[in-house]
């Protein structure tokens, strides 16, 4: 007579369901920086600190969870930040990833400007969806946050126009009367704003 083997508390379905929930969890996502568990004591606060911060570790070590733990508390506190995912522009050339950076940069400020710095403590809703408590300071000045996210709309859809138009922003070579033969570069760039980007990612 055969025995049937015993089965395992790991045959389970629910085992199965935890294996793929894992999976899901691998990438860090803004969600789960309601669930972050900080790595080592400290760790959290010096990468709030107001001061540059090198990040670095070895795949899967949480560098992407704590900048959006990071990116998430200081958003509670009203504190403006731009989260750029830096593997998203791995793929562009050059100096087309310059603009693209530039605009997602300029992009993501303006959106902060647009939610984060003039909605109220008192829309529970919308703090507790995205970060799981509502902010202690007061909103921004609407009047004035407004005004500056509308400046930053048009630098955008300027970078944005010669991003899709590169013959509009090209180099210029001339040679100046008398100079040697060697040509002289005279590049004709032109910007205007602040230039700021954050880096995420992996």
């Amino acid at each position: 007579m055969v025995k049937k083997p015993q089965s395992s508390q790991l045959d389970l379905e629910a085992v199965d369901d935890l294996l793929i929930l894992c999976d899901e969890v691998m990438r860090a996502t803004a969600a789960g920086a309601k669930r972050f568990i900080e790595p080592a004591p400290g760790v959290l606060a010096r990468a709030k600190a107001q001061q540059h911060n090198l990040i670095f570790g070895r795949r899967g070590s949480g560098k992407s969870s704590l900048l959006r733990k990071t990116a998430a508390d200081l958003t509670i506190d009203r504190r403006p930040i731009s989260f750029v995912d830096m593997e998203t522009f791995k793929g562009h050339s050059y100096p087309d990833v310059l603009i693209s950076v530039l605009i997602k940069s300029l992009q993501e400020f303006k959106r902060w400007l647009d939610e984060a710095a003039t909605t109220s403590a008192a829309k529970t809703s919308f703090w507790k969806r995205f970060f799981g408590k509502a902010p202690n300071r007061p909103p921004f000045n609407k009047a004035r946050t407004t005004k500056l996210s509308d400046e930053l709309g048009l630098l955008i859809a300027d970078l944005e126009i010669q991003l899709r138009t590169p013959e509009t922003s090209t180099n210029k070579l001339t040679k100046k009367e008398g100079s040697s033969s060697s040509d002289t570069i005279d590049a004709n760039l032109k910007a205007k704003g602040p230039i700021a980007a954050s880096v995420g990612g992996k």
